[in-house]
């Protein structure tokens, strides 16, 4: 990585010397700065540095290795991350879409302790409280 970064030679503190830190962050913010994402990507492929660009949500879910892992689903037009942990051999539940404002309010109400008669004075109040 060092080398790659261009910083093998130079007279840095030690990765294990604290006091040093700030000398060290400043030398890698310089090195990093000094390049785009997608050069450092190239600069780092087929390294054994372990460095990978941070990918936006878009870019993540359109990597090869999330479409081989299959990491990512859409429900619904949205595109979004699959439950995790996965296990092989334990299939877990497709997420399902999410419920419109307002759809399984008096069941919500009714498991976070509320009685019917507060429901109905919220179901009064024109909120957008679906029964």
């Amino acid at each position: 990585m060092l080398e790659i970064l261009g910083l093998a030679d130079a007279d840095q503190p030690s990765q294990h010397d604290r006091r040093g830190w700030p000398r060290l962050r400043e030398a890698f913010t310089a090195a990093f700065l000094a390049r785009t994402r997608a050069q450092w990507a190239e600069a780092f492929a087929g390294s054994d540095a372990c460095v990978v660009p941070v990918l936006g949500l878009a870019e993540a879910a359109d990597h090869p290795q999330s479409r081989a892992r299959g990491s990512f689903i859409e429900v619904d037009g949205v595109v979004q991350p699959v439950p995790a942990p996965r296990f092989l051999g334990t299939p877990s539940a497709q997420p399902r879409p999410a419920p419109q404002r307002g759809e399984l309010g008096h069941a919500a109400l009714r498991d976070w302790g509320f009685d019917s008669v507060a429901i109905e004075r919220l179901q009064a109040s024109g909120l957008g409280f679906k029964a």
